[in-house]
């Protein structure tokens, strides 16, 4: 392709070199054969300056070879066959050759200087472009960073508060425990004084009430224990959504798009029910005179680029997503900043706890999920959670008829707890004949204690969370002395990495502090009869 260019030039070229030559021949024709003087070449200096200007150095020469040598000898020997060339006709010849060679010399240097003046040109306007896209790249860069750190931090805080959260809930249920414990068993001792049984339920009630706030406290610090099962979050969209219709404001109008094909998850039916249904009734809250509220379920294939661009800290993969949105208020971004800290609220003083989103925030990652927020004043609010799809259709146990499985014979029981006040409650919640308890205030004791009764004990109940030895490190030590205990994890709170590893070693059940006596009743029967699987309570 560059050849055949170059060749069109280089013909291009002879065309307008032969063309110059015809006129160039006629007109000195006609200005010789009128004066009959060599200066009259001179005239050939027009084609020279120009073609050497443009073309360079070997174009003037070679118009100045052929018009000055060639057509005007052979004119000037056509109009005066005997002239002689004179001394003007050489000094022409010298000048033509000169201004030729100086004049294409510049052209050729005027030529390359602009050429390197245009690529200098490009060249910084390249470098302008790369600028302003590098320019851009830092100020994008810096604002992710930004954007990263404060996500950092904001996870640091809370993870900090959930921290925070957790250890006050843990020590808390301890003295639930207690309350709620020696209050229910004042209730069945208590007979006749009806007054007196009146004060000992309204002290149980708000005993269970602030019993509900330490799992709202344990749910955001992820330290929760719930039962494990395939939760169908469309058949709770549609639960949720009969539930609010028969008693939220008629003037709301609830739509379910259920649009996800799987919408199985791996999870506790009621924590996620209670999140979906927190953010439900929030978004109702949010639309006093009316609107809209949407609940809608979809899949959803989360990829990095995904992940990116809502900055998500989830593994990629299946996921279910569930939006709920409104066309209520809406929330500024001072607010959105704080909203899943706990005992963060915008509602009026006593009409909300600030425990509900906080729970919502916990529940979600402690199933591995994701929750986004998107709000504007005035625009209303959308919350989408996202949680990983599961394959599994497992149900729960059921634990309906552990009360109906009797004691087969006298029960000896070993309670291993740190606080002595919480082992001496669950002691007495034992009051039913039968039962022979001892008791152990750390693990080291438990296990002296273990070692010589091993085969006289029926059940030990152990707390999770003890100084020391913990609870999983006193569990495998009693099971060292013998394969086939038969033990209650009973804690305020643990992890759930240790539960789990406590129920993989061999632990019957998992029981969550504050309990009631038929709650622990009911467990002692599980694990000594062995007829209901129900290895966590809900």
């Amino acid at each position: 392709m560059q050849k055949s260019l170059q060749e069109r030039s280089w013909k291009f070229r002879i065309m307008v070199i032969l063309s110059i030559t015809l006129v160039y021949a006629a007109v000195f024709y006609l200005l010789y054969d009128k004066t009959r003087h060599g200066v009259v070449t001179n005239v050939n200096l027009i084609p020279i300056l120009l073609l050497s200007w443009i073309w360079g150095v070997k174009a003037g020469l070679l118009v100045m070879l052929i018009n000055s040598l060639i057509c005007s000898g052979i004119i000037i020997r056509i109009i005066t066959p005997d002239a002689i060339i004179g001394i003007e006709a050489v000094q022409a010849m010298i000048i033509h050759f000169s201004f030729a060679l100086a004049l294409g010399s510049f052209s050729s240097l005027n030529r390359k200087l602009m050429h390197q003046i245009n690529e200098r040109e490009k060249v910084e306007k390249h470098l302008q472009e790369y600028k302003k896209q590098l320019e851009a790249m830092v100020e994008t860069r810096t604002m992710e960073l930004q954007k990263a750190n404060e996500r950092l931090r904001q996870a640091e805080k809370m993870e900090a508060i959930g921290q925070l959260a957790g250890g006050i809930a843990h020590d808390f249920n301890n003295q639930l425990t207690i309350m709620l414990g020696y209050t229910e068993i004042l209730q069945k001792r208590i007979r006749d004084d009806s007054q007196a049984k009146q004060y000992l339920k309204q002290i149980y009630d708000s005993g269970k009430k602030a019993s509900d706030l330490t799992k709202q406290l344990l749910a955001f610090a992820r330290k929760g224990v719930y039962a494990m099962q395939t939760v169908n979050l469309n058949e709770i969209s549609t639960e949720i959504k009969n539930l609010l219709s028969r008693g939220t404001d008629k003037n709301i109008t609830i739509i379910t798009t259920l649009n996800a094909k799987n919408p199985y998850v791996w999870g506790g039916i009621n924590q996620l029910q209670s999140a979906i249904l927190n953010l439900a009734l929030n978004a109702c809250e949010a639309m006093p005179k009316g609107g809209v509220l949407t609940i809608k379920t979809d899949d959803l294939i989360v990829d990095q680029q995904y992940l990116l661009s809502h900055s998500l800290n989830i593994k990629p993969g299946d996921y279910v997503c569930i939006l709920v949105s409104d066309t209520g208020t809406g929330m500024d971004e001072e607010v959105r900043k704080h909203l899943f800290e706990p005992f963060f609220t915008t509602k009026k003083e006593n009409n909300g706890t600030g425990m509900g989103l906080a729970a919502v925030y916990g529940i979600v990652k402690s199933h591995k999920g994701a929750i986004l927020v998107e709000s504007e004043p005035q625009k209303g609010s959308t919350f989408t959670i996202l949680l990983p799809q599961t394959s599994k259709i497992i149900t729960s146990p059921d634990a309906n008829n552990m009360n109906s499985v009797p004691f087969s014979k006298n029960v000896s029981v070993l309670i291993i707890d740190d606080e002595k006040r919480v082992a001496a409650t669950i002691k007495e919640m034992l009051y039913e004949p039968g039962f022979s308890v001892k008791l152990a205030y750390n693990g080291n004791e438990g296990i002296e204690i273990y070692r010589r009764y091993w085969q006289n004990i029926d059940l030990v109940i152990l707390d999770m969370i003890m100084p020391g030895l913990d609870g999983l490190q006193t569990f495998n030590a009693l099971k060292e002395i013998n394969p086939e205990i038969k033990a209650i994890i009973l804690s305020g709170y643990t992890l759930n990495k240790k539960i789990e590893q406590a129920l993989e070693n061999g632990a019957k059940a998992f029981l969550q502090k504050p309990c009631t006596r038929n709650e622990l009743l009911s467990h002692i029967k599980f694990v000594l009869n062995q007829k209901v699987s129900v290895p966590l309570n809900r």
